[in-house]
């Protein structure tokens, strides 16, 4: 387990159990959105509101737009392993906090 992963986990434990709930909430909802297919959701979005609202500038030529950029550089600034071991942590911090709820509940 990474170091700065088992200070996070130690970090979270010191705080209350709603603070806890609210934190697993969080890293869930992080879990979900940490893909590919978000980033480029998002930056379809923005090139849409950028293109149509400032510079008027037709749909289909900003879909075209980003497309291909999409395809040249997306390989650049999206690592997919890294992506990978982001979510793997963030999954290590949720199983931990949910065991930790869990057996403190117990007691």
């Amino acid at each position: 387990m990474n170091e700065n992963i088992k200070k996070e986990i130690k970090y979270y434990t010191s705080k209350s159990d709603k603070k806890i709930k609210m934190f697993i909430f969080i890293f869930k909802i992080l879990r979900k959105i940490n893909n590919k297919m978000f980033y480029f959701g998002l930056s379809l979005l923005t090139m849409l509101l950028l293109g149509n609202y400032f510079f008027n500038v037709s749909s289909f030529g900003i879909l075209l737009t980003h497309m291909v950029f999409w395809e040249l550089y997306h390989h650049k600034y999206l690592n997919p392993n890294e992506i990978k071991e982001d979510n793997e942590g963030l999954d290590l911090i949720i199983n931990s906090l949910s065991k930790y709820l869990k057996n403190k509940q117990k007691i």
